[in-house]
């Protein structure tokens, strides 16, 4: 009988103990899930607050990440950043986004360098109309083929890697990858 009552509370003891063992782990999950909330936040305001427009001179501290937000858009984000809309292109380019409509909140973007930028500023003309391949152009990311060049050149000149040609091949969608033309102009994203 008192075996049976011991184990009984030896039971008892074991539930409750597990009872608040998930209960203290479900308060931390979520004040870990606010205060990351509230990090990000801060994080965003701070990056909004000290990333400098292209045309401003002085110190530069580079911003890395910039937290997408609720109703966020590239386009919103690079007036937010950059004060013009016409920086999402670098935006997408940066971090290899195909369809522009699929950012999420709470996800981050990599922010383009200074350098980009300014180059970007120098080189796109008021009222010009960016298409995928005047962006590409405008970011150094197109290849004019030269005489003597196959895909398999380079692409070991530009990745490092000459088997990366399969990737060229889709993305400026050549039917022969054995037939390259001089004067072409490929595409060469960052893979």
């Amino acid at each position: 009988m008192i075996n049976k009552s011991i184990k009984i509370f030896n039971e008892e003891l074991l539930s409750t103990i597990f009872s608040v063992l998930i209960l203290v782990l479900l308060i931390f999950g979520v004040y870990s899930f606010f205060k990351s909330k509230v990090s990000r936040s801060q994080i965003t305001q701070e990056a909004a607050q000290t990333q400098a427009l292209p045309a401003q001179e002085g110190p530069y501290e580079p911003v890395k990440v910039y937290w997408i937000k609720q109703g966020d858009s590239l386009s919103l984000i690079a007036k937010e950043l950059y004060g013009d809309t016409i920086y999402w292109p670098l935006l997408q380019m940066e971090n290899g986004i195909d369809n522009v409509n699929l950012i999420y909140p709470g996800d981050f973007l990599n922010l383009p360098s200074r350098e980009l930028l300014q180059d970007f500023t120098n080189k796109v003309k008021p009222g010009q109309i960016l298409t995928g391949a005047s962006i590409e152009a405008l970011t150094d990311k197109v290849y004019k083929v030269e005489k003597g060049d196959t895909l398999w050149y380079i692409c070991e000149r530009r990745y490092g890697d000459p088997r990366k040609y399969i990737d060229i091949v889709k993305i400026n969608k050549i039917s022969n990858p054995n037939h390259i033309e001089v004067d072409w102009q490929l595409s060469l994203p960052d893979l």
